[in-house]
Parts: structure tokens; C-alpha cells; sequence
């Protein structure tokens, strides 16, 4: 495996020698370097997407979805008989490269127009090959199949699979239980949501689906992870996931020219992936649901992002100084191609409820509420973990987070808790029997949340046991622990 040291290395840095540079270079300008940055930043050269295919029938077919005769009826998955579709490795280095050696499961044994098995590389070529004939860097073409590529070069450099690792340091520090890229790493019993299509006057659904370039678009996940998610971006995804920096960074632009100079602010469309916002955009933007629906928020260090795939639409939006996200998920017809941002619009066109004007500092503390995102209330074979508040006058100024072995099991961000004064109970969290604990709490005033804005106060308890309870801090309480 390789070290990645700055997004600006060559991804050739990370893919092992033996497999030569034809993996990891536009052959048009070989040797000019494809860094990370040009695909973050859709500046790779590499086409937006796999290549097409047609049967011996001379019939399309997509030979990268699963399973064989689903997707859809006008160009049905062939060759994969299961999802989900693994070995993207392997995959891009039959497409990319003319190694005869190298051997994909994707698509085996599929017959194409013409009579020959399908070999991708040849495939590829036949489309007017993978890349385009500018140089890596030169301009801003989206590319899913770039952005497919991201699990290959990510396994290449850490030696693990792209699933694992963004459990590991995304999905797993936020809590996002219910999140996967993979089906079949959901937890059992979930209940998914069927894409459909419409099919005349009605709909019709069309079933799961899979394919190899998932990283592109083929996350699940549920309202309630993308809360956190949300939550933890408003914050700018620090610290629970990177540094203040690089929180800094993935809302500022990224697009870099061949030369590696910046591309002007009012040309650059992308940081790390996010379609960037601020507030001159408020006139240029062609998208009508985000100028009327939010003309009046804050747009300075915005991001936003929307996708669609066959019986799928999302968007989400993220404007971190107006304290607002907005994240909607639907499985309507992909030809209803508003759908996603006219709910966006929607969602924030809606009446809210009245705000609690809160309630004087002696007044008695109201009833307990569960706070966001419930989890089970026995833990057979774990501990249980329990948190509880009481917040002062400025209840979204609070965080916490619970690390064990330094890695992130549970956390809550600004803007989790929105009452004044009030009393939220969180349910049980199962969490580990042994390891090395920490729990912190911040207030991102620095004033604690007792005494000066209310009589605000936490508690921590383990198995019924209280562990710590408080309130009178500064910036940040750390309780540490250790469980045998």
C-alpha cells in the first residue's frame, strides 16, 4: 500500500508497480499526473461515465448493475446474477488497462453485438476510450465514473476496502448506524424504501438494484443518520471527523488549474466533492428552487448536493452560518428531475412550530423528552451508557462525545438540543463491557452551561451508575475511564 501526504500527490503514488501506469494515467497525456484533487474536484479528465453496451441483439444492456434482468427494462442489468458487485479493483484495471491477465467478475461471460465476449478495455475503446483528450486538470467535467474509481484507489493506499474504511473514520464517529454502501451491511430487519418508476398513469416497482461504480451514488442511509451527518456539517465536520482546517477547507474552493494555480472564485464550482455556495451566488445560481427558497439564509459557506439514479432522487443542503441543513431522500421516478429540490424548497417554505420562549431560570424544569435518535434499552453482554441534560438559556451551544480506545461510539453536535431550560433524557446506548473511555462535553460560548445563562446541568451514568455529573465548565469537561 502507498501514503497519501497531500491530495495533490499522483495517484500513481498509491498503485502497486507492477501494474505499470496505463492504470493511473489519461494516455493522451501520459505523462501529465491525475492527482487526488482533479478527482475530488471533477478536473481528473476521465469521462463522466462506464462505457455502454449492446447485446447480440444489438439491444442495450448495463453490464456494470446487478442483478442480471433487473434495473430497468429498457437497458436491464446482464452478467452479475447477485448484488452487491465486488472486486472494484479488479474492475478498473480491466477497464482501464489492456492487460490481458487481469480478470473481472463484472459482466462475466457477457456476449456483446458482434458476437464477442465482453472484454472492457475493448469495450471502452470502442466508446472513444475512458478519457478525454485534454489535459488531467484543464477543465471541470463531472465524472461518476471518477468518483467510482475513489474505492479502488482507496483500498490501493490503505490496504482496506473502501466500506470498511468509511465506517471506520465517517459513518462510525457520527453514529450512523443505519448507513452502508452495501445491502447487505445494513443492520437486519431495516426496512428500505423500493425505487420506482413510473409506468403510464401509475408507478411500478422495480426492485434493489447494485452497481460496480457505487461510491458515485449508491449510499444507504435514513433521515436519522443524515441528522447527524447534517448536525456534525454545520459544525463543519470538525472535531468529530477532521481537523478545524480541513473542515475550513471542504467549503472553500478546491479546483486547481494544470498549472496548480486556483481557479477564480466565480469559476470554481467545487471544494471536496460539495457544489460550493456564498452569498454572490444569491444572483448568478440557475438553480430557481435554491434562489426562491433560501434567497433570505446566509449562503457564506455553503455546500449542497443532489443525485439520481433509476427510482431515486436526493438533495441535501448545508448552510453552516445560518444554522440550517436540509437533507431529502426519495425513491420517485428519476425522469421527475425536480422532485428532490422542490421538496428541498418545501421543507423550508413549511410553517414551523411556535419557538419556545423558555421559561424563567427557577421555574420548574419541564418534563423529560428523548432526545434524537433512540437506541435500545437493554444491552445483554455490554454496558449501558447513559447521557441526560438540563440546558441553560443557549441550549445549541452544547456538544459531547463518547470515544473508546480514542475512536468516536457516540456523539451529539451543536445544534442537537433546542430547548431552553429543559430536561432531555437519551435513551440507552449498548456500548462495550472493557476498553479505555473519554467522555467530553463543550459549550462553543465557553461558558459552561451553569451558572451564568441558567442552572444548567449534565449527568453520565454506567450500568445505573453515575460517572460524572455537572455543568460548571469553561470550554470543554473530559471525564476519563477505565472498564475491565
Amino acid at each position: 500500500t502507498g501514503v497519501i501526504a497531500s491530495i495533490d500527490d499522483d495517484i500513481c503514488d498509491v498503485i502497486p508497480l507492477d501494474y505499470g501506469t496505463q492504470i493511473c494515467r489519461n494516455p493522451n497525456h501520459p505523462t501529465v499526473a491525475v492527482t487526488w484533487r482533479m478527482i475530488l474536484t471533477h478536473r481528473s479528465s476521465m469521462k463522466r461515465s462506464l462505457p455502454s453496451a449492446k447485446n447480440t441483439n444489438g439491444e442495450p444492456i448495463s453490464p456494470t448493475y446487478g442483478p442480471s434482468g433487473g434495473y430497468v427494462t429498457d437497458y436491464p442489468a446482464a452478467g452479475n446474477p447477485t448484488c452487491p458487485l465486488e472486486g472494484v479493483v479488479d474492475f478498473y484495471r480491466a477497464l482501464l488497462t489492456d492487460d490481458a491477465d487481469v480478470q473481472t467478475s463484472v459482466g462475466a461471460g457477457v456476449i456483446l453485438q458482434g458476437g464477442d465476449e465482453l472484454n472492457w478495455y475493448d469495450l471502452a475503446q470502442s466508446n472513444g476510450g475512458m478519457w478525454h483528450p485534454y489535459k488531467p486538470g484543464a477543465k471541470n467535467n463531472y465524472s461518476n465514473a471518477a468518483y467510482g474509481y475513489l474505492p479502488a484507489l482507496i483500498e490501493f493506499a490503505t490496504g482496506t476496502s473502501f466500506a470498511e474504511f468509511s465506517r471506520e473514520h465517517l459513518f462510525g464517529p457520527l453514529g450512523m448506524d443505519h448507513t452502508a454502501w452495501f445491502r447487505d451491511d445494513l443492520p437486519q430487519g431495516t426496512r428500505e424504501a423500493l425505487p420506482v418508476e413510473k409506468n403510464g398513469q401509475g408507478f411500478l416497482d422495480i426492485g434493489h438494484y447494485c452497481f460496480i461504480d457505487y461510491a458515485s451514488g449508491s449510499l444507504r442511509t435514513s433521515a436519522k443518520d443524515l441528522e447527524a451527518w447534517g448536525n456534525a456539517m454545520l459544525d463543519y465536520g470538525a472535531s468529530t471527523l477532521w481537523s478545524t482546517e480541513m473542515g475550513d477547507e471542504i467549503v472553500a474552493c478546491q479546483e486547481r488549474k494544470v498549472n496548480k494555480m486556483p481557479v477564480s472564485q466565480k469559476d470554481c464550482e467545487f471544494g471536496y466533492g460539495w457544489i460550493l455556495l456564498d452569498n454572490s451566488k444569491k444572483i448568478t445560481t440557475t438553480e430557481n428552487w435554491l434562489k426562491q427558497g433560501f434567497k433570505d439564509y446566509d449562503w457564506t459557506d455553503g455546500i449542497w448536493h443532489d443525485g439520481a439514479e433509476v427510482g431515486s432522487q436526493t438533495n441535501i443542503l448545508i448552510l453552516p452560518k445560518a444554522g440550517v441543513y436540509v437533507a431529502v431522500l426519495t425513491n420517485t421516478d428519476l425522469n421527475s428531475e425536480t422532485a428532490a429540490q422542490q421538496l428541498t424548497k418545501a421543507i423550508v417554505d413549511a410553517p414551523l412550530p411556535a419557538l419556545d420562549p423558555g421559561t424563567p431560570t427557577s421555574a420548574p424544569i419541564t418534563a423529560p423528552t428523548s432526545a434524537p435518535n433512540p437506541a435500545p434499552t437493554n444491552c445483554p453482554g455490554k454496558s449501558e451508557f447513559v447521557f441526560s441534560i438540563t440546558t441553560d438559556k443557549f441550549p445549541k451551544e452544547t456538544k459531547w462525545v463518547l470515544k473508546r480506545n480514542n475512536k468516536t461510539i457516540r456523539q451529539r453536535g451543536y445544534n442537537t438540543y433546542k430547548k431552553k431550560f429543559h430536561s432531555y433524557q437519551e435513551s440507552t446506548y449498548c456500548i462495550p463491557q472493557k476498553g479505555n473511555y473519554k467522555f467530553i462535553i463543550e459549550d462553543r460560548y465557553g461558558d459552561g452551561i451553569c451558572c451564568n445563562e441558567g442552572i444548567g446541568r449534565y449527568e453520565i451514568s454506567i450500568d445505573g451508575n453515575v460517572k460524572k455529573s455537572g455543568g460548571d465548565f469553561n470550554i470543554k469537561e473530559v471525564t476519563k475511564w477505565w472498564s475491565n
